[in-house]
């Protein structure tokens, strides 16, 4: 039996209502096959309004399943394959590696570790010069995404390029983030915030200030995720793609310069939030 394409279907309605006769029942461009003997037509539009009704509760569903409208971001899909298949291709993109799911934390996460302090409060000193890192995948290293249960490890730190997982991170701050999801933010064009889990409150909250007043542009909000990354090497670091810059303080003006030259120049350029959402706090 042929998939029912959603949407309104239509009839070759050739008798007006009420009298029987042998109907072709159509569905968009699909065709049953055979006609129908002695189908009134007040049955097939009471039929039709079914299938409309039917077709609000797979697109609701398909909504719920995604977590996102999905007819509003692709233009709609003509056909119940159509829909169930662009559902399939936004889980396994984002939710269905077991990456936060939606709003479910993950207890198989091996990427995530402690993001408490250790070694005591670290106290803020001179800003001095910030350092500024350009990385470039070298030959044999990749940007795949890899599966949830392989560790994935690098060579440098705080990271800026290489593998992750396939569902990247909702947007936004976290109690702990690991590389290995905000690369692929970062992959995404966004910008990553770092600071040394041992810094004061005074210096996180200047970071979270920043992040919150830069503007939206003309693809939309500012996308940006920030944690905590233990043994960073430095109080706070904004990270790109392929970029680290890295500082004692919260620089405001050299952040937004940096910002202004790396935001959204990634391979790639993707607007929409991730679906891992473990440890998110807010945006």
């Amino acid at each position: 039996m042929q998939d029912r394409v959603l949407g309104q279907p239509f009839l070759d309605e050739r008798e007006e209502l009420g009298v029987a006769h042998p109907l072709t029942v159509r569905f968009g461009d699909n065709t049953m096959g055979h006609d129908i003997e002695g189908v009134k037509l007040v049955e097939v539009r009471e039929a039709r309004q079914r299938a409309r009704e039917r077709d609000a509760i797979e697109r609701t569903e398909i909504r719920n399943l995604t977590g996102v409208i999905v007819a509003a971001e692709h233009g709609g899909y003509s056909s119940r394959r159509g829909w169930l298949g662009l559902a399939a291709c936004v889980c396994l993109a984002t939710a269905c590696d077991g990456g936060g799911s939606l709003g479910t934390p993950d207890v198989s996460d091996i990427d995530r570790i402690d993001p408490t302090c250790k070694t005591g409060p670290r106290v803020a000193g001179a800003c001095g010069e910030p350092t500024v890192r350009h990385d470039e995948l070298a030959p044999g290293v990749s940007a795949q995404h890899i599966e949830d249960e392989t560790p994935i490890s690098y060579a440098v730190s705080p990271p800026t390029v290489g593998d992750h997982r396939g569902a990247w991170a909702k947007w936004g701050e976290y109690s702990y983030l690991p590389p290995q999801r905000w690369l692929h933010n970062a992959e995404h064009g966004g910008i990553v915030l770092l600071y040394d889990p041992c810094v004061t409150d005074v210096v996180v909250n200047a970071l979270r200030t920043f992040a919150h007043g830069v503007p939206d542009d003309d693809a939309g909000p500012f996308r940006w995720v920030m944690t905590p990354y233990p043994g960073l090497g430095s109080q706070v670091a904004v990270l790109a793609w392929g970029w680290a810059w890295m500082s004692e303080c919260v620089d405001t003006a050299a952040m937004t310069t940096f910002i202004e030259a790396h935001y959204r120049q990634a391979t790639e350029d993707v607007p929409h939030p991730g679906s891992y959402d473990t440890g998110w706090i807010g945006d």
